[in-house]
């Protein structure tokens, strides 16, 4: 009797198998997506529905963007924009700002703290932007001192929107503009890209931290003049536009007499605590002069937009009781610092 022979499966055809294909990888995408997504949200609260680096970068925003407000009730709003002047870690100024309008105007005061430590112009711009929806009864804006750093680069590694410093290198792209509303994936990695170029090319880069000891000579050539004033200007219309009274500060600075490195280490100088040497930012002389530049800009905007201004370099005393280091006050500085601004802060409220 003959043996019987199993037939042999027929091969798929090509369609079928391209079609297997673009099923695997889909499910494989799928769940890569779902991942990432899942990753960034557990580990860094960002969104899963629509994930958002700009929430990793710019935390600080996240109470505003959360609460109605509106000039419309019996609340005063206001928003602190700036660095680490006036970020909590380094003195008392929204504190004793709410406390002292509470008690000069009578009504409740809520005051939202979006500066951070080393944030420049650029975050306050980005920041302000993200804000939009919000009716602030106050906004004020102080900076001076930490886009110093980024002019320690050659002129031709310089870039007008920062991009030439490492933070801003990653800021602009996955804060700012980033593909991350489509694809959480694709955008962690081009983030993990990034990281490791900022990584391998450090030598064309601003660092985080302390500038690069050779570019130092660069810092006296004040590259950072006209964005400051860009800035500045672009966060004026925006005030403008939304209808929020917004304030612009002079950068109080105070540097002793007899100010050296060697002096600031062994904590000789009339600082209280000698928090940050001034050589954070770059060389002493250089740090100045782009402060007093910053400065300029700061008086040249408010005259042309017709904004308030607070000339903090001229009312802060240079006394070392009132400053931890060139700029950062301790809690007597941040209370005179922050009655330099109240007559101001006062009179805007009254016509709002």
């Amino acid at each position: 009797m003959p043996r019987s022979s199993t037939p042999s499966p027929r091969p798929l055809s090509l369609r079928k198998r391209l079609l297997f294909l673009a099923i695997i990888l889909g499910v494989l995408a799928a769940t890569v997506e779902v991942g990432t997504r899942a990753f960034w949200r557990l580990g860094y609260g960002v969104s899963f529905k629509a994930p958002d680096f700009y929430d990793i970068y710019y935390p600080e925003t996240r109470a505003a963007e959360t609460m109605r407000i509106a000039r419309d009730d019996e609340q005063i709003d206001v928003l602190l924009l700036g660095g680490s002047v006036l970020h909590e870690r380094f003195g008392s100024i929204a504190e004793a700002l709410r406390e002292q309008l509470t008690h000069e105007t009578g009504r409740p005061v809520r005051v939202y703290n979006a500066a951070n430590i080393a944030h420049t112009t650029r975050d306050s711009l980005v920041k302000y932007r993200r804000l939009e929806g919000k009716a602030f009864d106050l906004v004020i804006v102080y900076h001076g001192i930490n886009e110093a750093r980024a002019n320690n680069c050659p002129p031709e590694l310089f870039r007008d929107d920062y991009s030439h410093y490492a933070w801003y290198a990653m800021v602009n792209r996955f804060a700012v503009e980033g593909p991350h509303r489509y694809s959480a994936a694709w955008a962690t990695a081009r983030l993990a890209w990034a990281r490791a170029m900022l990584k391998w090319r450090a030598d064309r880069f601003v660092p985080l931290h302390a500038p690069h000891e050779r570019w130092l000579d660069f810092g006296g050539d004040i590259k950072t003049a006209a964005t400051f004033d860009r800035n500045l200007r672009d966060i004026a219309v925006l005030a403008e536009q939304r209808g929020d009274p917004l304030m612009l500060m002079t950068f109080a600075t105070h540097v002793p007499a007899d100010y050296s490195h060697e002096a600031f280490k062994a904590r000789r100088l009339d600082y209280v605590l000698h928090l940050s040497a001034i050589e954070l930012w770059g060389r002493p002389d250089q740090v100045a002069a782009a402060i007093a530049a910053h400065n300029d800009a700061v008086r040249t905007v408010a005259a042309e937009h017709g904004l308030p201004l607070v000339d903090q370099q001229s009312l802060m005393p240079a006394d070392g009781r009132l400053f931890n280091d060139i700029c950062h006050f301790t809690h007597k500085g941040s209370q005179t610092f922050v009655d330099n601004l109240l007559p101001q802060a006062q009179a805007m409220l009254a016509t709002d």
